[in-house]
């Protein structure tokens, strides 16, 4: 029961806060606010049948807030004020919703915020208008403790304004004294007291040099409700919820059905079992793809919810930044889905933070005051491609070599610009001097690496001065069962994901050199760097001369790199298996493959990490 509930308040919440985002500055339509109401009615009722008065008693006051402008059309409401009191309601819920997993769970207190609602309601109802005004303070020179003084202005304030922001924002640095001597005190208040009343009270403030009161139009953002506009999806595609649970049991029979088939292909037997094994064949392939369709997800769900991300984000630093979605039916892999959260969180919030330049520094620069992120998915052969782009200053690319020579992770200056960018995700590289509380401490690119890694993908960093960056993320289809490349080195067989791999040849179509003390294959005018297999994994009785070995080309996350096998033997499905953590530990050899595979022989075979070679 609770499960359920989970479920279906999740899916309601994530369809409130698409809702709220997208009506924000555009107004509310009449389908916007039925699609609200209907919504908190929905939780409201099931929260009250699972006995949780807070969700129960602060979604009926919402409702209530939704029943009174739905049945008054012509009522004026600001939109932005609407969003950011229902977004606190949606928090509310999903922290709470959080919080049920806990075997201690207490239900949260929401009163606080049931009475803002039934205010800022009542409010509506009585036509009351706030306005909003930008106050400038100045203290007389001398004065001292000005992040104090600041406070005791904020103080006198709030019993009758709504402090919006405040610059510098945080009063409690040292350096916001400082700031204050040089531009003065700024705040942004909401209230419905006019202009003199707020002079005639901030007046008294001591050592005050000089104050300027300004009312700020806000007049994009307050709209009338449009009962005449419906918005009308353009698809309406049906889709049945299964448990993941139910899917991972569904794809280890997949798994050990393609393991059977593989056994069956190697027995000398008759027609008439080459016939079964034929339709055994056709039969493993349908139910493959039906089960891979199963755990194909679009990405809209995770692109949509990063739209409050730069929300919250560009409003905290004082930036105007919008949000681009491009490609989101296009579908992965649910596991993929799971670890792409967290690197796209981290990827916009650099981009918000350092990316892209205040609206100052965008104006002296040509560009518009307002940034803009693009975040795009589209396929590309077998992959996957999640990109995220920003208009901003770019990357520094004298900047990141110069830490990076300090750090001794280069060394000289002279490397390509692929290579200089990819030097931020190494652990604990930062660029930035001063450390906010949303960037600068040098883990960010760091753990949208390891995330991606995780999840069998590859990162790509592209940069241009002042102009932007690009992200760009690339996934295989699914991560289950995949085409692999059987090699033997020795007495081991090892499988290279097909995938990876660009080109097989000898050393009759290359030639062998050393450059910079490592030795390099040349083929075709292009130097690769060559990796011996049976040299790095110490097995026994590999072929040492590679003029009777065979090459592969393979692309990892770093560029192209040759490595050396025996014997290249076939190409063929294979079921991915986790290599248990605990033999990663024991053997950190292991660390150079990536997962391994039960072969038709009923062997285990190890899978190549092409990304652990460089």
């Amino acid at each position: 029961m609770l499960d359920l509930f989970l479920y279906e308040t999740n899916e309601l919440i994530d369809g409130l806060e698409e809702i709220l985002l997208k009506t924000e500055n555009t107004g509310f339509s009449e389908d916007d606010i039925n699609e609200v109401f209907r919504s908190m009615h929905t939780i409201k009722g099931s929260s009250g049948m699972m006995g949780l008065d807070s969700i129960s008693n602060l979604t009926h006051a919402a409702e209530d807030f939704f029943a009174f402008i739905r049945d008054n059309p012509n009522v004026e409401i600001d939109g932005g004020e609407v969003t950011d009191l229902i977004l606190r309601v949606v928090d509310f819920i999903k922290h709470e919703l959080n919080a049920m997993r806990n075997e201690d769970y207490e239900q949260g207190d929401a009163r606080y915020l049931v009475e803002e609602i039934k205010e800022y309601t009542e409010s509506v109802k009585e036509g009351k208008k706030q306005k909003t005004f930008k106050v400038h303070i100045y203290f007389d020179e001398g004065a001292q403790m000005e992040n104090i003084r600041a406070f005791g202005v904020l103080n006198t304030i709030e019993n009758m304004a709504d402090i919006v922001s405040t610059e510098p924002m945080d009063l409690d640095d040292e350096k916001s004294t400082e700031e204050i001597q040089a531009n003065g005190f700024i705040f942004i208040i909401k209230s419905d007291a006019d202009e003199n009343k707020i002079k005639s009270i901030l007046q008294d403030t001591m050592f005050l040099k000089s104050l300027q009161v300004t009312e700020v139009e806000k007049t994009s953002r307050k709209r009338k409700v449009n009962i005449d506009t419906t918005i009308i999806s353009d698809s309406a595609r049906n889709f049945v919820s299964v448990e993941v649970g139910k899917l991972d049991t569904l794809l280890d029979i997949v798994g050990e059905l393609v393991i059977a088939e593989s056994m069956l292909g190697r027995t000398d037997l008759g027609d008439e079992y080459e016939k079964a094994y034929n339709n055994l064949q056709r039969m493993t392939d349908e139910l493959q793809n039906i089960v891979m369709s199963i755990r194909m997800v679009p990405v809209s769900g995770i692109f949509h919810k990063m739209q409050r991300v730069v929300r919250d984000l560009a409003r905290k630093i004082g930036k105007d930044i919008d949000l681009v979605i491009k490609g989101e039916q296009t579908e992965v892999d649910k596991k993929i889905i799971d670890n792409l959260s967290e690197p796209l969180i981290h990827i916009i919030r650099n981009a918000v933070d350092h990316g892209i330049e205040d609206a100052n520094e965008r104006k002296t620069k040509g560009k518009d005051a307002s940034g803009a992120i693009l975040l795009e998915a589209y396929n590309e052969g077998g992959e996957v491609v999640i990109a995220v782009f920003d208009d901003g200053r770019g990357l520094d690319r004298n900047r990141i070599v110069e830490k990076a020579l300090s750090l001794g992770l280069i060394s000289t200056p002279d490397i390509p610009d692929n290579e200089v960018f990819n030097l931020i995700t190494h652990p604990g590289f930062s660029t930035t001097e001063n450390v906010t509380e949303l960037s600068g401490r040098g883990v960010g690119m760091d753990v949208v690496y390891q995330e991606i890694k995780k999840a069998g993908g590859k990162l790509a960093i592209e940069s241009r001065k002042d102009q932007g960056t690009a992200i760009i993320m690339r996934f295989p289809l699914t991560l289950a069962i995949i085409d692999g490349v059987s090699v033997s080195v020795g007495s081991e067989m090892y499988i290279i994901p097909a995938l990876n791999v660009l080109e097989i040849f000898t050393m009759k179509d290359a030639s062998l050199m050393v450059s910079g003390g490592r030795r390099m294959i040349r083929l075709r005018d292009e130097l690769y760097p060559l990796v011996f297999l049976g040299e790095v994994f110490e097995t026994k009785g590999y072929e040492t001369d590679i003029y009777k070995s065979q090459l592969c080309l393979v692309n990892n996350d770093r560029g192209q790199i040759c490595i050396c096998v025996d014997r290249v033997l076939n190409k063929s499905k294979i079921v991915v298996k986790p290599i248990p953590e605990y033999l990663l530990t024991e053997f950190p050899l292991l660390k150079g493959f990536s997962a391994c595979t039960i072969m038709g022989d009923g062997n285990i075979r190890l899978i190549l990490d092409v990304n652990a070679f460089t």
